[in-house]
C-alpha cells in the first residue's frame, strides 16, 4: 500500500538534492573559471610592473583579458619623482598614508592600495567596475543553474505527483462508471493509505445502502405476496355475498367495491413484478427472440379490450428481427405500454405500433391519440407512483415503472414524448439486433 505523504517527500528530497548537486557544480566551475582567468591576468600585471622589467615586455606570456582587468602600478620617490608609471597618459595619485582607498584618475573611479617605504612609495589601483562585474558574475552563476533546475524540478515533481494520483482519478472513474444498481465495494488494491479510510467509509456506507434496499425490496415482496391471498379470498367472498343480497347483480355498491378490488389487486401485481424487475440478483436467461412475434402476441390480448372501448389498434410496420431477451418479461413490457395506451386514449382514438430496423438497431413504438403529457412531467412518468397531474381515468403509477425496469435489464434505450403531429403520447424502445 503506497502513502501519499511518504511518496511527495520522497520525490521532493530527490529532487532538491538533485537540484543542489547540479547547481554546486556548475556554480564551482563558473566560478574557478572566473577566478582563474582574473587572477592569471593579476599575475601578468605585476610581473610586468615589478622590478626592471618595462611594461612592454617581450615574449612575455600573455592570456585574453579585458582592458579592465589590467592593475595599474605607479612607483615614486620621496621627492616625487616617477620612477615607473602605468602610462595611458594617466597619472596615480598618491594617498599621503598607508591603505586602501578609492580615488579618481582618467575620470575613471579605481580602487587603490598605497604602500609608502623609506624611499620611495608605491601605488596600485584597479577599476571599480571589475569589482562590479565579479559581483555580477558571481550572482549569474549562482541564479542560472537554479532558473534552469527549477522547471527540471517541476516536471519531475509533478511527473511523481501524476503517478501517485492517476490511482485516484481511477477510482473515481470507477464510481462515476457505476450504474445505480452497482453497490458492490469499492475495490482498495493500490490505494494511497491516506486515502483507504475514505474509501473504507464510502464502502461501509454502500453496505448500508445495499442492506437498506434488500430489506425494502424484501418488504415490498412480503407485504404483496401476503395481500394477494387476502385480496382473492375477499373477491370470491364479496360475489358470493353479492349472489345472496342481490341475485340480480343491479346493486352499484358491489360494482364499486369490485372495482376497488381490483384496483387493489392490479397494484399488488405490479408491486411484485417491480419487485421482481429490480432484483439484482435476478437470474437472467436471456435467449433469441423474434420481436414482431412476442408484440402481435401481445397486440392480439389487447384487441378486446381496445374494440371494447371503441379504439383501433393497429400496426403501421413490422419489419422482422431478433432480439436477445426474455420473452415473458418483454411481453409484460409490451402489454404494460399497450394497456396503457388504450387507458389514456378516448373512445373512438387509435393506437398504432410499429417495428422498424435501422443498421444494427431495433426500433419499437407505440403511440396512442390521447391528451398526452405536458413537457415538464415527461421525465418523471418512470417513476414509481407518480401520474400526470391531468391524468383520467384509473392507474397506480407503477406501469412505466416496470417497463423502465424491464428496458434497463435489457440494456434498451427508453424514450417517452408527446405526439407531434396529433397530440397522444409515444413510447420507443430501441434494442440492439440479434
Amino acid at each position: 500500500m503506497t502513502s501519499l505523504k511518504k511518496t511527495i517527500l520522497v520525490w521532493t528530497a530527490f529532487t532538491l538534492l538533485a537540484i543542489g548537486a547540479i547547481d554546486a557544480a556548475v556554480s564551482y566551475w563558473r566560478a574557478s573559471k572566473e577566478a582563474d582567468d582574473f587572477l592569471d591576468g593579476q599575475l601578468r600585471q605585476i610581473a610586468l610592473n615589478i622590478g626592471d622589467l618595462p611594461a612592454e615586455a617581450v615574449n612575455a606570456p600573455h592570456t585574453q583579458i579585458e582592458p579592465e582587468d589590467d592593475l595599474l602600478i605607479e612607483v615614486r620617490k620621496k621627492n616625487g619623482d616617477i620612477v615607473r608609471s602605468p602610462g595611458d597618459s594617466i597619472e596615480l595619485p598618491i594617498s599621503d598614508v598607508s591603505g586602501f582607498s578609492v580615488i579618481t584618475a582618467g575620470g575613471i573611479d579605481w580602487r587603490a592600495y598605497t604602500l609608502h617605504g623609506r624611499k620611495r612609495a608605491v601605488v596600485v589601483a584597479q577599476q571599480l567596475i571589475v569589482r562590479r562585474e565579479l559581483a555580477e558574475r558571481a550572482a549569474i552563476g549562482v541564479a542560472a543553474p537554479i532558473a534552469v533546475t527549477i522547471p527540471m524540478a517541476w516536471i519531475i515533481v509533478s511527473w511523481a505527483m501524476a503517478r501517485v494520483f492517476d490511482r485516484l482519478s481511477e477510482i473515481g472513474r470507477s464510481i462515476q462508471a457505476r450504474g445505480p444498481d452497482r453497490l458492490d465495494p469499492i475495490p482498495v488494491s493500490d490505494v494511497p493509505s491516506e486515502v483507504l479510510p475514505l474509501i473504507d467509509g464510502m464502502n461501509e456506507l454502500l453496505a448500508r445502502l445495499t442492506k437498506a434496499l434488500d430489506q425494502q425490496q424484501q418488504f415490498v415482496s412480503d407485504a404483496a405476496h401476503h395481500l394477494r391471498t387476502p385480496l382473492s379470498a375477499l373477491y370470491i367472498q364479496l360475489e358470493n355475498l353479492r349472489m345472496i343480497l342481490d341475485p340480480s347483480g343491479s346493486g352499484r355498491d358491489f360494482d364499486e367495491m369490485n372495482q376497488g378490488l381490483r384496483r387493489a389487486s392490479k397494484l399488488v401485481d405490479q408491486l411484485l413484478r417491480l419487485a421482481r424487475f429490480d432484483d439484482p440478483q435476478k437470474d437472467l436467461r436471456f435467449e433469441s427472440i423474434d420481436i414482431s412475434e412476442v408484440l402481435i402476441s401481445c397486440i392480439a390480448d389487447q384487441i378486446p379490450i381496445a374494440a371494447a372501448k371503441g379504439i383501433d389498434l393497429g400496426v403501421k410496420a413490422l419489419l422482422p428481427g431478433r432480439v436477445r431477451g426474455s420473452r415473458d418479461d418483454l411481453a409484460v413490457l409490451f402489454n404494460t405500454i399497450l394497456d396503457n395506451a388504450i387507458r389514456y386514449t378516448p373512445t373512438g382514438g387509435s393506437v398504432d405500433v410499429s417495428v422498424r430496423r435501422a443498421d444494427e438497431r431495433i426500433e419499437i413504438e407505440i403511440c396512442d391519440s390521447g391528451p398526452g403529457v405536458e413537457e415538464q412531467y415527461l421525465p418523471k412518468l418512470t417513476e414509481r407512483f407518480f401520474r400526470s397531474p391531468d391524468a383520467a381515468g384509473e392507474g397506480t403509477g407503477l406501469g412505466l415503472a416496470i417497463v423502465a425496469a424491464i428496458a434497463k435489464q435489457h440494456s434498451f434505450d427508453l424514450t417517452i414524448s408527446n405526439r407531434p403531429e396529433s397530440g397522444g403520447l409515444c413510447v420507443a424502445i430501441q434494442c440492439p439486433a440479434d
